[in-house]
């Protein structure tokens, strides 16, 4: 982060606008978050096997085979498919259902670009706009 600048998501812009000049106690705290990866989403679907496989594989410098390699292409397809935000992974997992999955991440996404349009419009208040790539 730019020294001097601060960044606030969500909530936290609104109040930040309307109180300037107050101190206000906050339970705000900065957290470096991420996408979950692969291995993560193995996980969270329960399965134990693949990535101990993979690694084996890769350090036996030996191929998967064509039945193994399916399964593999299958598991990272549905990865791609369901994505690492852990909300969409949870709702998976809860339904099986690639239609909830997208609404999930829709959610995520047009939360964004609410707080962007509401607040990106004052001059004291930069906001980086918000690219939504089509989901598969």
């Amino acid at each position: 982060m730019e020294k001097g600048i601060e960044r606030e998501t969500g909530s936290l812009i609104s109040i930040k606008k309307n109180v300037k000049d107050i101190l206000i106690p906050s339970e705000e705290r900065q957290i470096k978050m991420h996408p979950m990866d692969y291995e993560e989403f193995l996980w969270a679907i329960g399965d134990n096997a693949t990535n101990s496989l993979i690694k084996k594989l890769y350090d036996m410098k030996k191929p998967a085979g064509q039945q193994i390699n399916r399964k593999l292409m299958r598991s990272f397809r549905l990865y791609m498919l369901v994505g690492g935000m852990p909300q969409a992974i949870n709702e998976y997992v809860k339904t099986n259902n690639f239609k909830n999955v997208d609404s999930v991440k829709r959610d995520i996404l047009n939360k964004y670009l609410i707080y962007t349009k509401d607040y990106g419009k004052d001059e004291d208040i930069f906001c980086l706009p918000v690219y939504m790539v089509p989901f598969i």
